[in-house]
Formats: structure tokens, C-alpha cells, sequence
């Protein structure tokens, strides 16, 4: 028997515990994985991550049930190639949207705001796993959504061309190395940046699409009203760009 969950509270509380379950198996995956090497064993931590995963997959259960009758899903997200129902649960889980009224607060509380980064010492201003949740969506996305990847790319071709125009370079950096000073720009960077832009398009298409799922007045962004003079890189996206109904199969609706 799969458990139910029955609102968005509810929700809330079993991303806030798979998120917990779910860092708690890592360790002891990590745990048994390393033991393995030495052709050792420890029963104990075998059990606990036996226990683990098992609660673990049923609380994706419950999530993925929810999400099948949610009408974000149902009206949006199942028609958005590179979504599953447990990526967009798992976003959905960390926000209450009736307290988010605009795009703004929308991309604030994911940690997409101008500014928002980790200072030493300060509270977060905003839901660092919310964030970590919207990232997981970035590469499936990128690989199976034509208008994420178009906006990517896009935008990485804008950052390029402000780099060269600045005399700089697109510099590879290895891990723990330095990052290269401006004009100069790493290769990570610009990937970051690049992706950042695409996941705030789907934020916003996402504020919009459960918003008025739930009843709840929006309004324009000011990117909407204000678009910028260079066609596709500042502009407003909308939710419909997103998806690919025409060629949508059954089956599809109960993929995870």
C-alpha cells in the first residue's frame, strides 16, 4: 500500500524527509562501496541502507501519485520534455506558492535573485535545497527540451561575445585552481551563467503555470513589459514554449 499524500503540506514534509533519507543513504552507500574495495562488510550499516532505500522509494511513490492527479502536471508538466514527475515534485516541494506572488519572490526563494550567494557567518536569504532541487532539472532539460537548450545556448553565446569584446578569454580551469580575473572568464563560468538564465525562464513559466492552477491572481513580469532590444536573450519566455503536446504519447503521462 502506497501512502498518500493529500496537500501541499504534506508534500512539503515528505521532500523535507526524502531529503534527509536521501543524504543519509549516500553515506552509507558510500560507506559499504568503500568497505567492498577492502573485501570487508558491515552488516549493520547493509541493514540501515536496506531500510533506507526502502524508505526512500516509498516516499517517491507518494510523491509521484500526488503528482499524477496535480494539475501543474497535468496541464503543463507531463507536455514539458525533460521533466519528470518527481524533478518538478521535488521543486514543487519546497515552495508554498500563495506566499510567492511575483517572479521575483518566485526566483528568490530558489536562490536565483542578483546576489544571492553563501556568506560566511549570515543566514541564507534563501532555500539552499529548493535551489539544489531546480539544478537536478538543468541537464535533462538541456538535453531534451529544444527551448531550454535554445536558451542556453543563447545565452552562453552572449557571454562569449562580452568577453571578447573585452579583450578576455573562455579559460578551462581545473578543480581547485584559481578562477581567472576579468576580462577572462572560465569555462564553468560561463556554463553557470549560461544555465542560470535557462532554469529562471523555467521558474518563471512554472510560477505562471501553478499559480493559476491554484487559483491565484499573477501579473506581468517586468522582463515581459520590458523586453530587451536583442531579440531571443532578454525576453520573456512563456509557458507554452516549453512544451511539445503534438507529439505527447500515452505512455508518457506515467513516466517518471
Amino acid at each position: 500500500m502506497v501512502l498518500q499524500i493529500r496537500d501541499q503540506e504534506a508534500l512539503m514534509s515528505a521532500s523535507n524527509i526524502r531529503w534527509f533519507i536521501e543524504r543519509a543513504r549516500v553515506a552509507a552507500s558510500n560507506r559499504v562501496t568503500l568497505l567492498d574495495k577492502d573485501n570487508r562488510r558491515d552488516e549493520l550499516v547493509e541493514r540501515i541502507l536496506e531500510h533506507l532505500r526502502a524508505a526512500e522509494d516509498e516516499i517517491e511513490s507518494a510523491i509521484k501519485v500526488w503528482m499524477r492527479v496535480n494539475p501543474v502536471w497535468l496541464t503543463w508538466g507531463q507536455y514539458v520534455p525533460g521533466v519528470g514527475a518527481m524533478t518538478l515534485g521535488g521543486v514543487m516541494g519546497r515552495c508554498k506558492i500563495e506566499l510567492v506572488t511575483t517572479v521575483s519572490k518566485m526566483w528568490a526563494h530558489y536562490g536565483f535573485a542578483p546576489g544571492q550567494k553563501p556568506v560566511a557567518g549570515e543566514l541564507l536569504t534563501y532555500d539552499s535545497r529548493a535551489r539544489t532541487m531546480v539544478y537536478r532539472c538543468a541537464q535533462n532539460l538541456m538535453v531534451h527540451n529544444p527551448h531550454a537548450y535554445q536558451i542556453y545556448q543563447t545565452r552562453r553565446a552572449y557571454e562569449e561575445a562580452k568577453v571578447t569584446k573585452a579583450g578576455g578569454r573562455i579559460i578551462p580551469v581545473a578543480k581547485g585552481r584559481p578562477m581567472p580575473q576579468p576580462p577572462d572568464m572560465a569555462l564553468k563560468q560561463l556554463h553557470f551563467r549560461s544555465t542560470r538564465v535557462m532554469l529562471k525562464a523555467f521558474l518563471a513559466c512554472l510560477w505562471i503555470v501553478w499559480r493559476e492552477a491554484e487559483g491565484l491572481p499573477t501579473r506581468s513580469a517586468y522582463i515581459e513589459e520590458h523586453p530587451g532590444t536583442d531579440g531571443f536573450t532578454h525576453r520573456w519566455h512563456k509557458p507554452e514554449e516549453w512544451t511539445k503536446k503534438e507529439d505527447i504519447k500515452e505512455e508518457h503521462t506515467n513516466t517518471w
